[in-house]
């Protein structure tokens, strides 16, 4: 179940605008377009939560390092968060993103 949606850039004022007030799933990545990072919205919000990622008390790996995001509306946010682990890391040697301090797809 990749993100199937394009890139947006995160400095990019209207498309943060048009990112839905909605649960889902999420990837940030640099400006190869490699994913540094795999997040979900809690309490339903994709919108604050990518948003979040611009302002200054962002993780600091993702402040210097992401640019572009992509996302996934869906329900079961927690549930595509893990999907989004396992295929990353099944791709880079079983190791997690960058920027991720957790690895979510260990638990259930």
């Amino acid at each position: 179940m990749p993100i199937i949606n394009v890139w947006h850039r995160l400095s990019d004022p209207e498309a943060i605008k048009r990112i839905p007030r909605k649960a889902g799933a999420y990837e940030l990545a640099n400006k190869y377009r490699t994913v540094i990072y795999i997040g979900h919205a809690k309490g339903g919000n994709l919108h604050r939560r990518i948003q979040d990622h611009t302002r200054e008390y962002a993780n600091d790996c993702i402040r210097r390092n992401a640019v572009y995001f992509r996302y996934m509306v869906m329900r079961a946010y927690a549930t595509g968060e893990r999907t989004l682990f396992r295929e990353y890391k099944a791709k880079h040697n079983n190791k997690i993103p960058p920027c991720n301090t957790r690895d979510p797809s260990l638990s259930h």
